[in-house]
């Protein structure tokens, strides 16, 4: 569904809200001097959304404001009377997407849907969706060419006319980073490793004489997908109904140690479908 949209009369900004949502309370939209903002999910406050709203137009409606998005759970317009602002906060879970050519943006949405029908397919994100490698919120790619996410924690700028400033993205240090220590003090990469080992046993203790795989391109799927197509190349599963394996790069460890044979083995990862014997 579409929570917010922008777009283009001319070279005057349009910035809508759905209302329905809006009804709900889901959607706020508020103005003052300094322009409108159109804020999908709250701001600083799930209690008091009109409140964050406000305080978000206020702080990056003035020249030179800072450039981190608060905290919150949103996806936000705000149309100032210089220029254009797109952000998300950066858990990144409420969509933002943009359509863009030849640097100008010609609309914006919660929806890439919206934005991308009768667009050309990007085929570089069907491939990462296919071999799990499309962290989503922290990757621009979407379904459709010339349609980009914004991505969590990234201010994007652009001209009131819809010309591409810049975009600046909130370094954060990620939950899943391995050189955060735990609870009790162990690395995250030590746990990591730990439910790795027992993810592999508890695939191969499953896999009989034909296997097969629903695989919806999450991470999770994906995951358990290439875990058995590591063994069946490894010769410790039946050649059932389908295989996914790394193809000629079948010797590398999955996920690599290093981001270099990371990307090496996400090109030479296919899928394939073999016939049931």
């Amino acid at each position: 569904m579409e929570a917010l949209r922008l777009e283009w009369a001319g070279s005057t900004p349009k910035l809508l809200a759905a209302g329905a949502m809006a009804e709900q309370g889901l959607v706020t939209t508020v103005r003052s001097r300094a322009g409108t903002a159109v804020v999908a999910g709250w701001v600083g406050s799930v209690r008091d959304r009109v409140a964050g709203a406000r305080g978000l137009l206020a702080d990056f409606g003035r020249p030179g404001a800072a450039s981190r998005p608060p905290r919150g759970d949103y996806a936000a317009v705000l149309v100032c009377r210089d220029r254009v602002l797109l952000m998300r906060d950066e858990h990144a879970r409420v969509p933002l997407f943009f359509r863009e050519s030849g640097g100008r943006v010609t609309a914006v949405s919660t929806s890439a849907r919206r934005l991308g029908g009768g667009a050309e397919l990007e085929r570089r994100y069907f491939c990462r969706y296919l071999t799990g490698n499309l962290a989503q919120p922290r990757s621009e790619l979407t379904p459709f060419a010339g349609v980009h996410r914004v991505r969590g924690g990234e201010v994007v700028e652009l001209s009131l006319t819809g010309q591409l400033r810049g975009r600046v993205l909130r370094q954060v240090r990620q939950a899943d980073d391995p050189s955060v220590p735990a609870a009790d003090g162990r690395r995250l990469g030590d746990a990591a490793q730990d439910l790795r080992l027992v993810l592999e046993n508890a695939v191969g203790r499953r896999m009989g004489g034909t296997t097969a795989c629903h695989v919806s391109g999450g991470t999770d799927s994906t995951s358990i997908a290439l875990l058995a197509a590591r063994l069946l190349t490894a010769g410790q599963g039946h050649p059932g109904t389908w295989s996914c394996s790394p193809g000629a790069s079948a010797g590398e460890n999955w996920p690599a140690s290093s981001r270099t044979s990371t990307r090496r083995w996400r090109r030479s990862a296919v899928m394939r479908l073999r016939p049931a014997r």
